[in-house]
């Protein structure tokens, strides 16, 4: 127990414990009424940070990816919410809210997954691991682009439902979040945006990106091919 326990050992590791004295441990005195509060993110890959090396594609330092293939070629530690290492220069959501309060150190989950679409919020949910002890939350929800990236118009996610999958993940998460938890819902993203700015620009293989992408999408394997094509 936060503030207890943490008078032998650092229950919640955030890096504090220890007596404070009076009985009373370092996290009680320094965290109790500090506003601590604790980051997630339920996501598709643009949460958790999915990212292919330039390097690869020219088959250099191959040495990284095998280890990065274990990780889902993920690298939450570098995403704009839960990153933390110091190449981002203190730019994410979980830098910040440590910057604002060390108590927070450690204090985030991110379990956006590659692929996820609205459908997976209440899974995501359910893979919280919650106690009567978690730290009221900062949650988004950001499934930014997964329901309407698709082969075709008809197999996007309509309206209808994405409304009925994110008021379920809603209902389930109210059942478990902490009072004073906030969320925030990030809308679909206009992906015309990738169109747009990168069609004519040269890919790392040496083609145009509108060339890469129609290669993707006669092979089947377009990520987004209701997005990424001239029409």
């Amino acid at each position: 127990i936060p503030g207890i326990s943490d008078l032998l050992m650092d229950s919640n590791c955030n890096g504090i414990h220890g007596v404070a004295g009076l009985g009373h441990s370092y996290e009680k005195k320094f965290c109790e009424d500090s506003g601590m509060r604790g980051l997630v993110t339920f996501g598709d890959s643009a949460s958790s940070g999915f990212h292919i090396a330039e390097e690869w594609l020219h088959l250099k330092e191959l040495k990284t990816l095998i280890p990065a293939i274990l990780h889902e070629i993920d690298r939450p530690q570098l995403s704009w919410d839960s990153g933390f290492s110091p190449e981002i220069n203190g730019e994410s959501v979980y830098a910040r809210m440590l910057q604002n309060n060390l108590c927070n150190h450690r204090q985030f989950s991110n379990l956006g997954h590659n692929g996820a679409e609205m459908k997976d919020l209440v899974t995501q949910i359910q893979l919280l691991k919650a106690s009567p002890h978690t730290l009221p939350m900062l949650a988004f929800v950001a499934y930014i682009g997964n329901d309407v990236c698709k082969d075709s118009l008809d197999q996007m996610t309509t309206p209808a439902e994405y409304r009925q999958q994110l008021l379920a993940g809603l209902k389930e998460l109210d059942e478990i979040a902490p009072a004073g938890s906030k969320v925030i819902l990030m809308g679909l993203v206009d992906a015309r945006i990738l169109w747009d700015t990168l069609n004519q620009r040269r890919h790392p293989l040496g083609s145009t990106y509108e060339q890469f992408w129609e290669f993707l999408t006669c092979t089947g394997s377009n990520p987004c091919g209701t997005w990424l094509n001239p029409d």
